[in-house]
């Protein structure tokens, strides 16, 4: 298994409920934001953070960019059609 963070320009606290709700928050080691880097996007800083954290050197990192409005209609219980 790869160490997997998300980074987020979203409140660490609205994430975390949102990835609590739908019962995924275990899969993830670290979840990094504006507020833990000098500068947030469109900065790389987040995501360089990220890959320090999980002690990856940034070039081997995957980045998979995803609608969070999915994951918020989700955790709300919606259905996606």
């Amino acid at each position: 298994t790869h160490p997997v963070a998300i980074v987020t320009g979203g409140l660490k606290e609205i994430v975390h409920l949102s990835l609590e709700r739908v019962g995924i928050r275990h899969h993830f080691q670290h979840l990094v934001n504006f507020e833990d880097v000098d500068q947030g996007k469109p900065a790389p800083d987040m995501f360089l953070h990220a890959a320090r954290l999980l002690n990856v050197a940034p070039e081997k990192c995957l980045v998979k960019l995803i609608d969070a409005r999915i994951l918020y209609l989700v955790a709300d219980g919606q259905r996606l059609s």
